[in-house]
């Protein structure tokens, strides 16, 4: 008869509740940690302001603009990104310089939905830049009407839509861009009236292109065309918005702004919740803003660059060249969490200033990190003594039950066929291939 090997005996029923009493003796200190960002290193590259630059984002990646008008009312062709995928203070983002293809202002921009691919669309031509090889395709050229200044892009099938004004007319018409065979098309024009800078952004809740300018506030896709949408209460601003959407589609933001009324730049800040089609205001008395770069990520709101003055002959620079609204506090904060890092027990706390504060663990009998240590040290040989035994146990156990557990993986695959991409057993799919858009013009 065959015997057990002796580690086969060993019970998870005792070993459980030995590390269970051994880890009610560790003080407080071995378990409280509080996080910390890491160093932050300055970037080398530091930007220029401009305005009404050509800008797009990727949730928890990046913020890409290139060009706009310099202060002296010069168009530039510079061209970077703002990384969201680390933390960093308002004092200092981190910039990275990314090759030049053009030099331009008011150019429709858009990001893929795979977010590696960066669409600018210039003096009747399409470019993409690829986030992955760091180089930019022409992808189109184009001679249907004058493109706006901004672009949205469906997050689920890849169009980018570019409002156009018509040659024969100021009606809008709307070009539907397929980003994947880098075709276009036109829809018909309508009854909504073109002038002005506008905000446009896609939400993935309505499933729709959401449109605002100084006459209104519309909905658009290409099934149902135009249709108005409610307005926030208290609008001020008629042009030179920052519209964007979250990427859970939640949220819409609409800030700032240029006032014709008031000859004002405005600070207001309104948000739609997309469930109950409300909107809600944002902190008061923020800091003002007209033709910003802007993005959500994560539970922040951030714009870079634009403008601060009140009269359209002259650009006023911004005493903050980037800012940053936390969605879950609603109050402008002097630092970016990135969404990785928010996932871990934070240590900063909004300030009445909108600054933030560390609440580091303190001990009222001195420093304890040197015990913390030498318990720290203690506890991970005990934990490490135990684990022996039981990785000892698991190898003969995993030695007597390997071919089962060939046969088992093999079933889960077979499974898998049909319903998603099949990759290696044990890993997520969409680890190890691209997201591809469900293309439908």
């Amino acid at each position: 008869m065959h015997r057990r090997h002796p580690f086969q005996r060993i019970n998870l029923a005792y070993i459980i509740p030995v590390l269970f009493c051994l880890s009610l003796h560790l003080p407080a200190q071995v378990h409280a940690q509080t996080y910390q960002p890491p160093p932050q290193v300055p970037s080398s590259y530091q930007p220029y302001l401009t305005v009404q630059s050509a800008s797009t984002f990727a949730d928890g990646k990046a913020l890409y603009v290139l060009g706009g008008n310099t202060v002296q009312k010069e168009i530039s062709g510079q061209t970077f990104m703002i990384d969201l995928s680390v933390s960093w203070n308002t004092s200092s983002p981190i910039y990275k310089e990314l090759p030049l293809v053009a030099a331009c202002y008011s150019c429709p921009a858009a990001m893929s939905c795979d977010g590696q691919r960066w669409f600018v669309f210039a003096y009747q031509m399409g470019h993409a830049f690829d986030t992955r090889s760091n180089t930019w395709t022409k992808i189109l050229t184009y001679n249907d009407g004058e493109l706006g200044d901004q672009a949205a892009s469906d997050l689920i099938t890849g169009k980018v839509f570019i409002p156009i004004q018509t040659r024969t007319g100021q009606n809008i018409s709307m070009m539907i861009v397929n980003s994947e065979d880098n075709t276009y098309r036109i829809d018909n024009a309508t009854s909504v009236n073109h002038d002005g800078m506008y905000g446009i952004t896609w939400n993935a809740v309505l499933r729709k292109v959401l449109f605002v300018n100084e006459h209104g506030m519309y909905s658009y896709t290409p099934e149902e065309g135009w249709k108005d949408f409610t307005r926030p209460p208290g609008l001020r601003a008629t042009e030179g918005y920052c519209m964007v959407s979250s990427s859970s589609g939640s949220k819409v933001i609409l800030f700032g702004g240029y006032s014709r009324g008031s000859n004002a730049t405005v600070g207001d800040m309104f948000i739609l919740d997309t469930v109950t089609l409300t909107w809600k205001n944002g902190t008061p008395d923020g800091p003002v803003r007209r033709n910003a770069a802007c993005a959500m990520s994560g539970d922040y709101f951030v714009a870079w660059g634009g403008d601060t003055g009140n009269t359209a002959d002259k650009i006023v620079p911004p005493q903050d060249l980037t800012i940053v609204y936390d969605l879950k506090t609603n109050k402008w904060m002097s630092d970016y969490i990135a969404p990785s890092a928010s996932t871990t027990p934070s240590s900063q706390r909004p300030t009445e200033s909108g600054g933030v504060t560390s609440t580091g663990v303190a001990s009222s009998e001195g420093d304890t990190s040197g015990g913390t240590r030498l318990i720290g040290v203690i506890a991970a040989a005990v934990f490490g003594a135990l684990a022996v035994g039981l990785v000892a146990g698991g190898v003969v156990e995993f030695r007597a039950h390997k071919k089962r557990s060939k046969l088992a993986a093999s079933s889960v695959v077979t499974k898998r066929k049909g319903t998603v991409q099949v990759g290696e057993f044990g890993t997520r799919p969409e680890e190890q291939h691209p997201h591809t858009c469900q293309i439908a013009l």
